[in-house]
């Protein structure tokens, strides 16, 4: 026998199995058909852990969703997961919906929820101040919390790990046998192994996977849920605001996250494809019209990204957690809709009674970690832990997410511990998450990745199977193999200083035109003077290093340039003025007093003292997300800048077939860069009646490489 157990779905009810049962003494498999674990309904749900209102009384919904409550925040300490308990309000607006609230009461007084209390309009904008003041009446619920969905899988499949289980990833069953004494499972890869039981945890997937053993005897349809995610800077809530419930759901709320962020979702859609999970117009017009009933100040023009998930809906109208009646060596774990991320930690216990009374024996192991450590993100630390941290370990010197503050110590742990994706590392880590969602540190993930895996960068995936990031080398390839090379963790340095001598005069943030420029001026203007010039990148230039294309430099130098060369030129002047350089370095802070807090990998944490402070950062590009284009969220989208860095820095096509969004300057010349490395460039499309680029750069991108450009059109 190769397992006692096989867990068949690496969501969060497969994991919270896994986990739970690893426990006992067991060999276990936990199995997926994606290349990580969270790969469905786990990265794409509301991420609360409801109170137990809601659900019917009696039902497995109810029950379980109350104990899963009780057990929450035991788990996610253990696993070290962000998890809040904020509370919830169900928000009414009239007379029948403050009936609805009564209801909701008594149902969960019934369902032992502790604390329910109605309160009125006046006393819920108490306890959440953006509350409508249309609303009247709500149902406080101070039990309701919020955790990370994909952080708390991902932990569970940790600790499993931990204590002996084996991840099977990237592979669907294909096939199950009862062969008497177990269940032989055939993977898709081919890999056959024998197991005793076999745990059905497969989500929108679990009918099929039972109809594998002989059992129909329920059937699942997928839900759709959609979301719009506000990025940190939009005003933050303290509470859950749910409306009433419809048929359908517990409708569209506002919600906090544990990282700072504000979501309203989501949409109930039902549909056939358990697959589907695009965005839509309509789905994203509705939840900016029900958010702002709720939220009258909701900021939607801070959108950062859209997403979807799927919803398991079984036909019983209830949780499907029992043996099968067609394979004895079969439980089922199905259904598991919401509130299945709060009934996790309930569901494994249920589960685990359900295989002993199937005959698995079961022993305590002799030496069970209940926890998952992990160390503290780099964003959450003090500026104590963060010296710290960077002494120990030089990589958290170098941040590759701006956004999200995430560290190259930070990414590479998260490989090590089992990402092999960019969105792998962004689950476990938040790299991408932010507010350009990965414009700026995508193709520097790709390196890592590429360095820690060896996998050359056309083998690089966004979430597995066909999701490739890019699709070959743009040019020769010994210039691919010099791509390849430069994916590296040396610590660059222009210049040094004295590590007691932290004051300075002018302290330039942005080692872009703007900032050597500026650079070049305070010099000039006070030769004496110490300027210091911080740049995050390993080289200085900014935006420029990636600008290939010629066209800059007439105004200034009285020539044509290239934009590294126009760069060069202000790198020239800087240092020949007596600025200082300092590459590689990332500013954390700066204080009313004007203290810079920054860091680089061979300095450490540093403070520096200025007389003046020059602010030159460059901009983020706007995201799909941000631009509420509709649809799912494929590889193969990318900003302009990340697009341009891909192609003239990593020497790398991102694709074959392009279309370009937006006729300004960047997206001209993209478009002929493009068509010069022998891609289909189908159309430039403008939402404007006219082109914001210059009109030789229309006729020289677009025109003379016979590119379209349609006017008043957008995706």
């Amino acid at each position: 026998m190769d397992f006692d157990l096989a867990v068949i779905g690496a969501g969060t009810t497969g994991c919270a199995v896994a986990r739970h049962l690893s426990r006992l003494d067991l060999r276990i498999a936990l199995l997926d058909a994606t290349e990580d674990v969270a790969g469905g309904a786990s990265r794409a749900n509301s991420a609360i852990v409801h109170a137990g209102f809601d659900a019917p009384t009696g039902s497995l919904m109810a029950r379980l969703n109350v104990r899963g409550n009780e057990l929450f925040e035991s788990w996610c300490r253990d696993l070290s997961v962000p998890f809040r308990r904020c509370g919830s309000l169900v928000a009414a607006f009239s007379d029948a919906d403050t009936a609805t609230l009564r209801g909701l009461l008594a149902r969960g007084e019934a369902n032992g929820v502790p604390g329910l209390r109605l309160v009125s309009g006046d006393e819920a904008r108490a306890l959440e101040p953006r509350l409508s003041k249309e609303a009247v009446a709500a149902l406080w619920a101070p039990t309701a919390a919020i955790a990370c969905p994909y952080e708390f899988c991902i932990a569970c499949a940790e600790n499993a790990r931990a204590n002996g289980a084996v991840w099977k990833l990237g592979s669907p069953v294909r096939a199950m046998h009862d062969a008497g004494n177990g269940v032989d499972v055939t993977l898709a890869s081919g890999e056959t192994f024998r197991a005793r039981f076999v745990v059905d945890a497969a989500g929108v997937f679990a009918d099929d996977v039972a109809r594998l053993l002989g059992d129909d005897s329920f059937s699942i349809h997928a839900r759709k849920g959609e979301y719009i995610l506000l990025d940190r800077a939009a005003a933050p809530l303290d509470r859950v605001l749910f409306p009433c419930p419809t048929k359908l759901g517990k409708g569209i709320l506002v919600s906090p996250t544990v990282d700072g962020n504000t979501f309203a979702g989501p949409t109930a859609v039902d549909q056939e494809s358990k697959t589907d999970t695009s965005v839509t117009a309509d789905g994203i017009a509705t939840l900016k019209k029900v958010g702002l009933k709720s939220v009258p100040d909701l900021d939607f023009r801070k959108a950062i990204t859209l997403f979807a998930g799927l919803r398991a809906q079984p036909d019983e109208g209830d949780f499907v957690i029992r043996r099968s009646a067609a394979c004895p060596r079969l439980v089922l774990a199905a259904g598991i809709c919401s509130p299945g991320f709060t009934s996790a930690p309930a569901i494994a216990e249920m589960v685990e009674g359900l295989l002993a009374e199937a005959g698995l024996e079961l022993r305590p192991r002799a030496h069970w970690t209940p926890k998952r450590e992990r160390p503290l993100p780099f964003r959450k630390m003090d500026v104590a832990a963060r010296a710290a941290a960077i002494a120990a370990n030089p990589l958290h010197g170098r941040i590759v997410c701006r956004c999200e503050t995430v560290t190259e110590a930070e990414i590479v742990d998260a490989i090590r511990r089992g990402a092999t994706t960019l969105d792998a590392v962004k689950r476990r880590t938040r790299a991408g998450m932010g507010r350009c969602q990965g414009g700026f540190c995508s193709p520097r993930v790709m390196e890592i990745l590429s360095r820690e895996l060896s996998r050359p960068f056309p083998a690089l995936t966004k979430d597995g199977g066909a999701s490739r990031l890019v699709v070959g080398p743009t040019r020769a390839a010994d210039n691919y193999a010099g791509a390849q090379n430069a994916c590296h963790s040396s610590f660059v340095t222009r210049h040094s200083v004295a590590d007691d001598d932290h004051v300075a005069d002018v302290v330039v943030v942005g080692g872009g035109p703007a900032g050597l420029a500026a650079a070049v001026a305070a010099r000039k203007a006070r030769p004496d003077a110490r300027v210091v010039v911080l740049e995050r990148d390993t080289a200085a230039g900014g935006i420029l290093r990636q600008c290939i294309h010629n066209g800059f430099g007439l105004h200034h130098f009285g020539e044509e340039l290239t934009g590294p060369e126009y760069a060069g030129r202000f790198v020239k002047q800087a240092e020949e003025a007596g600025a200082e350089i300092w590459t590689d370095t990332m500013v954390l802070s700066v204080t009313k007093d004007r203290e810079i807090v920054c860091m680089n990998p061979q300095r450490g944490l540093v403070r520096l003292r200025a007389g003046a402070v020059v602010l030159a950062m460059g901009c983020r590009e706007r995201t799909r997300g941000a631009l509420s284009i509709p649809g799912t969220r494929p590889a193969g989208v990318y900003t302009a800048g990340c697009a341009q860095r891909l192609v003239n820095m990593e020497g790398f096509l991102p694709g074959r077939r392009v279309v370009i969004l937006g006729s300004g300057d960047i997206g001209l010349i993209m478009a002929r860069r493009m068509a010069w490395e022998g891609a289909d460039v189908r159309l430039v499309a403008e939402i404007m009646p006219f082109s914001s680029g210059l009109n030789r750069n229309v006729v020289q991108c677009l025109v003379d490489n016979g590119i379209p450009l349609k006017f008043n059109h957008t995706v």
